[in-house]
Parts: C-alpha cells; sequence; structure tokens
C-alpha cells in the first residue's frame, strides 16, 4: 500500500548513512540533479516505510539515504510529499537489526566526506544564488558565507542545520 507523507514525518532506523548510493553515485551528485529538476522525486526508488505503533511515528525500513536527500529538498521548498510504500507487516528482525539510531530517528551522520555538510550547504547557496525568480536579498552570500569556511567533521549530523 502506498501513502503520502512529508519527508519530515519519516523517522531514520539507522544513525548513520554513506555519502554515496550503493552504485557509487555520490549522493552530493542526486542531490543537486534533484534540486536543479535534472532529476524528478519520481525517478528515484521508492522509500519503504512501517508506523510503530507504540512510539507512534513512521520510520523509514529501506531508503536511509534517499529519505536524507528528501528532507533536504523539503527544507528548501522543492519537495511537499512523497509517495511511500508502506509495509503490510513489519520485519521486527530486520528493525532490530538496522535500528542503531540514539536519537529516536531524528537525523543521522554521514559517513566517509569530511566535507559534505559544507559541500551541501555550498549546493544550496549557490542554487538559491542562481534563482532569479526571488527578488529580494534574503538568500545573499553574506547571509551564508559560513558554508564556504564551515570544516564538518564526518560524524557530524547535518540533520540539524538548517538547510
Amino acid at each position: 500500500m502506498y501513502v503520502e507523507l512529508h519527508p519530515s514525518e519519516i523517522n531514520y532506523l539507522q544513525d548513520s548513512i554513506s555519502s554515496d548510493f550503493r552504485d557509487g553515485t555520490p549522493l552530493l551528485d542526486t542531490f543537486r540533479d534533484l534540486l536543479y529538476g535534472d532529476l524528478l522525486p519520481e525517478d528515484i526508488r521508492t522509500i519503504t516505510v512501517f508506523w510503530w505503533e507504540e512510539r507512534g511515528k513512521w520510520y523509514v525500513h529501506s531508503g536511509h539515504r534517499r529519505l536524507y536527500l528528501f528532507k533536504r529538498l523539503q527544507k528548501q521548498g522543492v519537495v511537499d510529499t512523497l509517495q511511500v510504500s508502506e509495509l503490510d507487516r513489519i520485519p521486527w528482525r530486520s528493525v532490530r537489526r538496522k535500528n542503531s539510531s540514539t536519537n529516536m530517528g531524528k537525523s543521522v551522520t554521514v559517513r566517509k566526506d569530511k566535507s559534505f555538510v559544507g559541500n551541501l550547504g555550498n549546493i544550496i547557496q549557490q542554487w538559491r544564488n542562481e534563482d532569479t525568480s526571488s527578488s529580494d536579498d534574503e538568500y545573499s552570500s553574506d547571509n551564508y558565507s559560513e558554508y564556504e569556511s564551515y570544516d564538518d567533521d564526518s560524524y557530524t549530523s547535518s540533520d540539524d542545520y538548517y538547510y
């Protein structure tokens, strides 16, 4: 069964994700393609979720990296809701194996790329600067200059940043 959810309504099971998809494609490349419309959300494989009754929350079962990207895109106003696949039966053995989150699934860390968060911010800044539809100065480079000097370590959660 498919349900329509905001990415922000879905929690993570894992505490971290790789900076690349299994096929080697960097998350940043896919994010950029989605942000600029070169790739559509429908082109991305469907995320699988389940409702954890005891916690009263949706959790991703399959698609943590994809969810991460869609949460970032939702913050930019590019994605509002997603059509996700809801599991009919919860595979508790798999859930227990995957459930490494230490914060009830609110955020994940990105492994293997120490500059990931800063690079993500730079992509967003560039996209905002190229957006000619905005006539105000809300997205000036002065407001986002910290992206250029941001030195992330590989275990900082980029879910905690405002972009």
